[in-house]
This record gives C-alpha cells, structure tokens and sequence, in this order.
C-alpha cells in the first residue's frame, strides 16, 4: 500500500487495503478516510497483531461503506490452513479481529472470506450464508453480531457443509422467513422454544442432505402459521414428519419429498388442504396416500419412483379434487397400462409420463373423459407402440414424443397409421 495513506482524509474510494506487516501499512490507517463509499476489501487480517490497531481503523464511523469484505490471506481462504493447530489459532485470532470491530451498521454486505456471506436485504433485515465451516453456529452469530446484526434481524440462513452445526433452534429468530440447511452431514433436530409462540415469519424452509436428522423436535417447532414452502431432500434416516400439519400449517402450498428413504408413511392426520404442488420422489417406504386423501387443493402432483404409493393408485382419489391440473409420472415400474378409467379428474389439463419402461399402452377409457387436457408427454416410455385405436381427447394443443419406440414415432409421422388421430393437433414435437 502507498505509504501514510491515512493522510489522504478525502479518498473517496479505495476497494482493496493489504494490510502489511510490522512497520507497514498498518490497518489503522484507514482510521481517518472517514469519505470511503461503497465497496472494502481489507486483505492479509494475519497481520494484525494487536487488536488495538483494529478499533484504530474505525469501521463505526465508515457510514458510505456498503460492502465489507475481510480476508485472512490474498491467496487461500482465512481458514484454509495447512494443519488443524493452525486453523484453531486461525479461529473468524480472527474472532478476536472482529470482536473488536466496532458496530457498523450502515454495511449492507460483509463477507469472512468464502464461508460467511452477510448481506442486508432492500427491507433493512438480513441475509446470512455459511459455507464449510467446521465451528457451530453460535460462533458465526457472534460474529455478525458485532458489525450490528443480532438474530432478530436475520431474514434468511443458508447454511451448507457445514458439520457441526448439528441443531437450529427456530424460535429464536423471530423475523426469519427462510431458511436452507444443506449437506451438513451431523445436523439432527431443528428445535424451538415453545414460549416463543408461532414462527409467523417462516415463509421457506428447505432441508437437503441431512444424513442424521432423525425427526421434528420440540412442542409447536413447526407452528408456522404463513410456511408456503418446505422441501425435504435427502434425509435418509428421518421416520416421520410432523403430525397435525393441516392446523401447524395451514398455508403450505408446496412440499417436496425427495429420497427420504426410512419415511414409511404421510404424517398423522393427513397434510393441510392448502397444499397446491405436491413432489414425491424416490420414497419408497411410502405406500399409500395421505389420511383423508390429497389435499382438497391440490393442483399439480409429480411422483417420481415409489413403485408401492403407485401400485395403491385406485386409492389416490384424484378424479375426486375440483382443481387438479397436472400430473407428471417419471420412472415408476410395474404400470402397464395408464390412466385407469375415472383416475384423473376431467379437470386435468397436462398428463407427463416420464420414463415409464413397463408402459405399454395409453388407456382410451381413462382418456376418453378428460375434456380439459392440452399437453400429453411421452418421454422414454419405449414399450409404447401405438396410440389407443380411438385416438386422444380432442382438447389436446401439445403431444411430445422423446426417446420412444421407433415404431410409435414412425406411426406418428404424416402418413403414419397414427398419424390421423393427432393431425389437429397444433403442436406436435416427435424426438
């Protein structure tokens, strides 16, 4: 750095400072640029030996700055360290840098290398990303508390890889709408404090990867009155989901379940009737529909695997629901033949069967009555050889053919044997 750089009290911006070693460049020198705007990078924090020096640099009073980046090194990450002794002495002494750092809370993006990300969003709250990290989350809380962000005010926690952070306590962060927990492979509970009421807040909730989470915890954890979205990914061990989801949740209007293998049924007393889209995917222990059927509002329901939950279909009561428009089907064994007549409801206005291998014909009775169908896809069904003999619902706009039988393309094309029962079709697409 350009030596007595303090004296240029005017500087208006300076991205990157490298603070240098003893008898150079000292971090107190940014101490009197009380004009810089924008974006700081502060590089090489290995250098600070004395934490005094830190309070001199006066981040407090640096109100134009709004984004906040603090590196150990120029070259690796602040704790990528070549041994596990020099990543403890490692440990965000930089705990110490930034406990000393006074409260700024005119910073909109502060960042600790690559693995913590704070970012404050157009409504003054915040949003936090923890990345690989091996120190719990209470570390990282004490960390952005000192540059002004106190749990109340976080609106959003991604979290990823991050090992031993093994519990989320959700009742204590009041203003949360989102939250992602990914690949942290010792994560096994969220859990709440049941004085704090319902988590009016949470709007999104995504669990991926959680290979020890075991089950929803503690008395009302998921009373989240305005919950819309929550996504359920790879939890390999996890038995059950919370009960009385239609009075915890009552606005939920998306739910995904994908590969939560040890998950044998829906949870007790059914899913709230708000849910709109529906995803179940490679759960196989699951073998029938939820309790009281799917939900009254159900709109699009995509089934990818369950080969059980599939066999049990005469049971699903879909042609039974007002407002169901889609169904997408995708590698589900033992169907030989789809739809069986009065499975789908004559609302239905997009059919989608993905590689389906052991599907060897379209069922015209089950067909014949879906007046409102306009887009049917075929895609990796090679045992289909022919169109139904009395063709397909009038209504149709879109059929799609993709990785099919040679024969069934070759029927379909102008001229084909088939070609008659879909020639008013306006879109027409043969892979």
């Amino acid at each position: 750095m350009p030596p007595e750089l303090g004296q240029l009290t005017r500087l208006v911006v300076l991205t990157d400072f490298f603070v240098g070693k003893q008898g150079s460049s000292s971090i107190a020198e940014l101490g009197p640029l009380e004009h810089l705007r924008g974006e700081l990078r502060i590089w090489n924090l290995k250098n600070i030996l004395d934490t005094c020096h830190a309070m001199d640099a006066n981040l407090k009073g640096k109100r134009f700055i709004e984004k906040l980046e603090l590196r150990w090194n120029p070259s690796i990450n602040y704790m990528e360290c070549e041994t596990n002794d020099d990543r403890d002495d490692s440990l965000l002494r930089t705990t110490r840098l930034v406990d000393s750092i006074p409260r700024a809370p005119s910073v909109n993006v502060m960042k600790l290398g690559n693995p913590l990300r704070l970012e404050r969003s157009p409504s003054g709250l915040y949003n936090l990303e923890l990345k690989s990290m091996d120190y719990t989350l209470d570390t990282f809380l004490k960390i952005i508390e000192n540059v002004g962000c106190s749990d109340s005010l976080l609106e959003g926690i991604d979290i990823r890889e991050c090992d031993e952070i093994r519990c989320f306590q959700l009742g204590r962060f009041q203003n949360l709408s989102r939250l992602s927990v990914r690949s942290c492979l010792r994560f096994e509970s969220l859990s709440g404090y049941e004085e704090a009421g319902p988590l009016t807040s949470l709007q999104y909730l995504n669990i991926c990867g959680w290979s020890s989470f075991t089950s929803f915890q503690g008395g009302g954890i998921l009373h989240a009155p305005n919950l819309r979205v929550l996504d359920i990914y790879d939890a390999n061990v996890l038995e059950s989901l919370p009960k009385n989801m239609p009075s915890l949740l009552p606005s939920l209007t998306e739910l995904s379940l994908f590969r939560c293998t040890k998950l044998k049924s829906f949870p007790e007393g059914g899913l709230p009737s708000s849910i709109e889209k529906l995803k179940i995917a490679l759960c196989d222990g699951i073998e029938s529909p939820p309790e009281g059927g799917f939900p009254s509002n159900l709109k699009e329901l995509h089934i990818w695997g369950c080969d059980k939950l599939v066999a049990n279909r005469s049971n699903w009561g879909l042609g039974t629901l007002p407002s169901f428009l889609s169904l997408r089907m995708e590698s589900c064994k033992e169907v030989e033949s789809f739809p069986e007549e009065r499975l789908l409801p004559s609302s239905l206005n997009s059919l989608q069967l993905l590689y389906l291998r052991q599907l060897k014909s379209l069922d015209y009775k089950g067909l014949q009555h879906l007046c409102s169908l306009t887009e049917l896809k075929l895609w990796g069904c090679t045992e289909v050889h022919y169109l139904p003999e009395e063709g397909l619902p009038s209504s149709l706009e879109h059929l799609e053919l993709w990785d099919c039988h040679h024969t069934l393309n070759e029927r379909c094309q102008v001229g084909g044997e088939d070609w008659p029962k879909i020639s008013l079709i306006p879109k027409i697409k043969i892979h």
